[in-house]
């Protein structure tokens, strides 16, 4: 298993994507290094299937993800996840925020979304980009 302090949710690159300067800063810690990050290949999957997607964000992107580690779908996860899908919404959002929270259980790391409201009901550690940079600088 990895070493990730952090695992992002497709609404961090998407409001990358809108340029949303706190959410670059954030990124390019990422991009500097000081910030192991992972991404869930369900967030991308949720990502890739924006009607807004084109060839320039996948380039743009396929290059920041080069940064950080795809999180696949595996069978730790995938069993866990039922319970949340089951219960609640089965909409690709939903199942996508069910894979994270689940996959932040398994890699015991928090969440860095730009949404944290959609991970209410889930037992996670979760931040915005702006808090994680706030608690990362105060805890150094």
């Amino acid at each position: 298993m990895t070493n990730l302090q952090i695992l992002l949710d497709s609404s961090v690159l998407q409001e990358y994507k809108r340029g949303s300067e706190h959410v670059k800063r954030f990124v390019h810690r990422i991009i500097d290094g000081d910030i192991s990050a992972g991404v869930s290949a369900l967030s991308l999957v949720s990502l890739w299937s924006d009607q807004n997607f084109d060839r320039k964000t996948e380039i743009g992107f396929s290059t920041i993800l080069k940064f950080m580690e795809v999180i696949p779908l595996d069978a730790s996860v995938a069993k866990s996840m039922p319970a949340n899908v089951s219960l609640m919404d089965t909409s690709l959002t939903f199942i996508e925020i069910s894979a994270v929270a689940c996959t932040a259980k398994v890699y015991e790391c928090p969440i860095v979304c730009e949404k944290t409201e959609s991970y209410d009901g889930f037992d996670v550690e979760i931040y915005d980009c702006e808090s994680y940079l706030l608690n990362l600088a105060t805890n150094l």
